[in-house]
């Protein structure tokens, strides 16, 4: 008799910039052929700061409810979580260490050719710097919050092994 998986179908991934959150997410909307929703993608730069949170908050909801058949949310919806989480049925907290991370934000910014924006204020790796103490402790308190559906990863084997599993169970399905 073959067992049948019920794979999750509303996931965020959350994790300090550079951690891979988007890379992840891409290759989990693929293979579980859900709607990718990029929470940035909502951002209106031309926007004042304070504007920011309404409208990201306005576009992401709407394109999660849009999703019927299940979507993957690839950063943390800071300003609307309550909305967010509840309907959630599975958060990845991508909890890589601080070398780590700082290290993919400066590749990334080779790869893109923009490391004379390295320092800027607003690049990825000052804020990498800045919040991935903040951010570990947001993925330990989802944890806690919600510990049937938080999986932890501390390392890019440990995530490419999860998502070995979890491609080998969809291909078994």
């Amino acid at each position: 008799m073959k067992r049948t998986i019920q794979f999750p179908r509303r996931i965020v991934i959350i994790g300090t910039s550079g951690s891979g959150k988007t890379s992840l997410a891409e290759k989990v909307a693929g293979l579980l052929r859900l709607e990718l929703v990029r929470r940035d993608s909502y951002d209106h730069p031309n926007d004042p700061p304070d504007d920011l949170p309404h409208h990201q908050k306005e576009g992401v909801l709407q394109a999660l409810d849009a999703a019927a058949e299940g979507w993957v949310l690839d950063a943390a919806p800071y300003w609307y979580e309550d909305e967010v989480y509840p309907k959630t049925e599975l958060i990845v907290g991508l909890d890589y260490p601080k070398p780590l991370v700082l290290w993919r934000c400066t590749s990334r910014a080779a790869r893109r050719r923009e490391l004379g924006r390295l320092f800027h204020s607003d690049y990825a790796l000052r804020w990498a710097w800045k919040v991935h103490g903040e951010r570990r402790r947001e993925i330990a308190e989802l944890a806690s919050r919600f510990p049937d559906r938080v999986v932890v990863l501390n390392s890019p084997s440990e995530t490419h092994k999860w998502f070995g599993e979890l491609a080998q169970n969809a291909r078994n399905e």
